[in-house]
């Protein structure tokens, strides 16, 4: 996502939002108008029934552009909500400022494109999830809020974002009794505990190995292809 971050670096994509923890950047079914690209933190892909349920299938972290896929795709409004995990700095497109920067820049389409293509892959990698047992789902969301928000400490990696037990329910679609169950036992064993309504995961490799084949899958990093298309000079 060099071009992108060139691109904003000079100027040519206006001026940076900062938004806060927990704030909507934009919800499914509104109409799609406009490209968002996360230039620092985080944001979070979520999806929701009309019963309230709800969980996040994405942890997002820079440089990567939220809105593309429907805007590319002529998709007359948006598939998924946005919401900001922590504090995140966005550069905001119109539709048609977008769809101009990859017209004329075959660099920033070919970015936006694998980008993209990146994204799809992932939530192949955690489709399975419906699959895997409650505790493991559980142990992924840990697993990728570490990796995102972990900050070591001599006790573990404590997690930067302040989520309480609902929010981990609503987060991965699990009933907010079973989270307490499993977040009890996981206690009891050491693995995990909280204090000030932050997290710390004092064994993560024993998380990630409950996470098994989905550890990872809910964290999405822009990496430089290896291929032809991304060669340097």
């Amino acid at each position: 996502m060099e071009t992108w971050r060139r691109l904003a670096v000079s100027g040519e994509l206006g001026k940076p939002r900062v938004l806060r923890d927990r704030e909507i950047v934009f919800e499914r079914g509104q109409p799609a108008d406009r490209a968002y690209l996360l230039f620092e933190g985080a944001h979070e892909v979520v999806q929701g029934s009309e019963s309230g349920q709800s969980a996040v299938l994405k942890v997002v972290t820079p440089l990567t552009i939220a809105g593309s896929v429907e805007l590319l795709a002529g998709e007359p409004d948006y598939l998924e909500t946005i919401r900001i995990a922590g504090d995140a700095v966005m550069y905001v497109l119109e539709a048609d400022a977008f769809i101009a920067v990859v017209g004329k820049s075959p660099s920033a389409l070919t970015e936006s494109a694998a980008d993209v293509a990146q994204c799809f892959c992932g939530a192949a990698r955690y489709e399975p999830a419906r699959l895997f047992e409650n505790d493991v789902v559980l142990a992924t969301l840990f697993s990728a809020y570490a990796d995102v928000f972990g900050e070591p400490t001599p006790k573990g990696t404590r997690i930067s974002l302040q989520r309480s037990q609902s929010d981990l329910a609503a987060a991965t679609g699990i009933a907010e009794r079973s989270v307490n169950r499993i977040l009890a036992q996981w206690q009891k064993l050491k693995l995990v505990s909280k204090d000030a309504g932050r997290y710390t995961v004092h064994d993560l490799a024993a998380l990630k190995r409950l996470a098994g084949p989905l550890d990872g899958s809910l964290v999405h990093r822009w990496v430089t292809p290896e291929h032809a298309l991304f060669e340097k000079g």
